[in-house]
């Protein structure tokens, strides 16, 4: 059988939060919960990864 490398993290949000980014992204609540908190990280993580990418290329040079 083939080998499947992931990985997983789970972290709790709380009801108030969704509810928060919500109103504020989502108004007419089109958007699953988990789809709205991948809203909020995936910019963050495109933004940063070049330099992430340059920190580890100084490292391991």
């Amino acid at each position: 059988m083939p080998m499947r490398d992931g990985y997983k993290s789970t972290k709790r949000v709380s009801a108030a939060m969704l509810d928060a980014l919500r109103d504020e992204h989502d108004p007419l609540r089109l958007s699953s919960d988990g789809a709205m908190l991948r809203g909020q990280f995936e910019p963050l993580f495109w933004t940063v990864l070049d330099e992430v990418i340059g920190e580890l290329t100084e490292r391991f040079s």
